[in-house]
């Protein structure tokens, strides 16, 4: 299957990897929520423009597209149809098959099984599969990670596949027979000699993962990856069912449109099959290169990239692309679907596409997403904070030189939820705040800050201490399955009149903000609480 790679263009967030900020200011956390309602406005709209243009001058039929930049926020939008029959609408956060992005999946699954002492990167396919590769015994799992185990390909070198498919949609064949298919045309290159890509590579180390598992491929991803990451939209499949029961998948043949929603992926083994959505997948990239799902020198193992042409590097299951920037990701098309998902670990930007059409051009997509970004950044019309302190996995944690900073002992990382209330001039009041933890929260390292900040319009109050109002609650003292943290009440708060009417240009009203954000030095990933996961009373 060839990889679709997609040019390089100039990204909005220039910032530079200098280490993780130890201090910050609540002033800073209001500038980076006013620039995220600004964002929000600008780029809701504008990609919804992108999007829906997209569907009208190709022939893609429907898509999902979602940008996430770390402590501005994140945009998802649908265009174009998930039904052509019933002229249904693609939904938002619509499940697709992924493609060859699975290979960034598996590869991080043999990496956690490396972790676990289960298997090593050399260890020989020989001692794990006997008989299954000629060269089995001088190729390595290493070697069918970075494609260069010399195997051919099932898909992308051979017609067989293909044409069985369109004799009877749900021909299928074992692990196994896809490994025969691809030895029996020969070898690409002798083990270890030469980059080449295969698919049939991938299907290799389904069978690896099953051998040292003792368990299905599907369901050791769905144990090691899916359950304890919190991917509750993503699943594995290689059988006849659809992505989604609400979307269908197409393909064009012969310029006439396809409905191939029920095909059997049989072929897809390992090196394709899994089901996600664009919020998914977002999560799982973060998660992984921030270093929250294997250990430091694993993933260093994992994007150590070697040059294979054009600025693109390859891994174990990862590219890289290098310009003016870095990205990893990959991008996959399958029978039906098409997708792209890459992080920038210095703009901690995530992008991801998803579509449901073999020929829909997911790169075109991709680059049009990043040029309306630096378009609305060119003209102003979105302002992005400075984070001069970006570490990789980690929520933003804003910082403003000119403002002093507030809290000691650990900075302030990914205040997601603003709650305001004004009142008349008042001399006390009191804050509850309560806040729904999920079940993939409990015992991670890191705290729960609940801040409460006073304004008179211009200026924040701060307590004797020179401090805003600050709670937090260790997430490691969690055990339950699900709990309900209750701050009740933070603490009264007197505030002076003369500061309420003090400085607000004659205007008499108080206001109070309540940010609800989750901090740590070692972060597992975005811990943001949105909606009805935070309730807030303000009470005079």
């Amino acid at each position: 299957m060839k990889f679709w790679l997609f040019q390089s263009v100039r990204v909005c967030l220039r910032t530079k990897k200098q280490g993780r900020a130890r201090l910050a200011s609540l002033l800073a956390f209001f500038l980076v929520i006013t620039a995220k309602q600004a964002c929000a406005q600008d780029l809701d709209s504008e990609l919804q423009q992108l999007v829906d243009l997209h569907i009208a001058q190709t022939d893609a039929i429907g898509a999902n597209l979602l940008v996430d930049i770390r402590g501005l926020g994140t945009w998802s939008v649908a265009g174009g149809l998930a039904d052509v029959t019933t002229s249904t609408a693609m939904p938002v956060n619509s499940k697709f098959r992924i493609g060859s992005v699975t290979k960034v999946f598996v590869s991080t699954l043999i990496l956690k099984l490396v972790q676990q002492g289960a298997v090593t990167l050399d260890t020989p396919i020989e001692s794990l599969l006997p008989d299954l590769l000629p060269n089995g015994a001088s190729t390595s799992v290493r070697q069918l990670l970075n494609h260069t185990s010399g195997i051919k390909d099932h898909l992308g070198d051979t017609e067989l596949i293909f044409d069985a498919l369109l004799q009877n949609t749900t021909s299928s064949w074992t692990p196994e027979e896809l490994v025969q298919i691809a030895v029996d045309l020969g070898p690409a290159a002798d083990p270890g000699a030469a980059y080449r890509y295969s698919n049939t590579g991938f299907v290799t180390l389904g069978l690896v993962v099953e051998a040292v598992m003792a368990r299905p491929l599907g369901t050791v991803l769905h144990e090691q990856l899916f359950e304890p990451l919190g991917l509750t939209d993503t699943s594995a499949s290689w059988g006849t069912e659809a992505a989604d029961p609400t979307a269908r998948a197409y393909t064009l043949l012969d310029n006439q449109l396809l409905d191939v929603s029920e095909i059997a992926h049989s072929h897809e083994y390992g090196n394709g099959g899994v089901i996600s959505t664009v919020s998914d997948l977002r999560r799982f990239i973060q998660l992984l290169l921030g270093g929250q799902i294997i250990n430091e020198s694993l993933l260093a193992e994992m994007t150590n990239t070697f040059a294979i042409g054009d600025g693109l590097g390859y891994g174990l299951g990862i590219a890289k692309f290098q310009d003016d920037s870095t990205r990893f990701g990959h991008d996959g098309r399958e029978v039906g679907y098409g997708s792209q998902l890459w992080y920038f670990p210095e703009e901690e930007m995530t992008v991801a596409v998803l579509a449901n059409l073999t020929q829909a051009d997911t790169e075109s997509l991709l680059n049009q997403a990043f040029s309306t970004i630096d378009q609305l950044e060119q003209a102003g019309s979105v302002v992005f904070p400075v984070n001069d302190q970006p570490e990789l996995g980690n929520p933003t944690s804003a910082s403003n030189a000119a403002t002093t900073a507030l809290f000691q002992g650990g900075a302030i990382a990914g205040a997601d939820s603003s709650y305001q209330s004004a009142f008349a001039e008042t001399e006390s009041f009191s804050v509850d705040v309560s806040i729904t933890v999920e079940p993939r929260h409990i015992g991670l390292p890191g705290s729960i800050y609940v801040v409460v900040a006073v304004s008179n319009g211009s200026v924040y109050a701060r307590n004797g201490a020179g401090e805003f109002y600050l709670l937090n609650e260790d997430f490691s003292n969690l055990t339950a399955a699900s709990t309900t943290l209750s701050f009740s009440p933070v603490e009264e708060v007197s505030v002076l009149r003369d500061f309420v009417a003090g400085d607000n240009g004659g205007e008499a009203g108080l206001g109070i903000d309540v940010i609800v954000g989750y901090a740590s030095d070692s972060d597992p990933g975005e811990i943001y609480f949105h909606g009805e996961a935070v309730n807030v009373t303000i009470t005079e």
